[in-house]
């Protein structure tokens, strides 16, 4: 993750932060690899063993990106307005 510091992501194109700074990286991927690419409000809301049992289950219910995308993120947005929730 990019960031300033704890808990400070950059903000590109929002404020100050021009998307120049961005990090490009290349990756090796191969068939049946599973890329996820999450943003710093996935990762205050939803713990990777979360999300790790939403991409088995979706696996196993050969589920297709788009609905395990929508799974995690309903649960991310779930867990921002749960004051209970044990996040990250």
């Amino acid at each position: 993750m990019q960031q300033r510091g704890f808990n400070c992501p950059y903000q590109l194109g929002n404020c100050k932060d021009n998307p120049s700074v961005a990090q490009e990286m290349e990756i090796n991927i191969e068939k049946d690899d599973i890329l996820i690419v999450e943003t710093d409000g996935m990762l205050d809301n939803v713990n990777e063993s979360e999300i790790e049992e939403i991409v088995r289950r979706g696996m196993d219910e050969k589920l297709k990106a788009e609905e395990l995308a929508s799974q995690i993120g309903n649960i991310a947005l779930y867990n921002s307005f749960d004051r209970f929730a044990d996040t990250p």
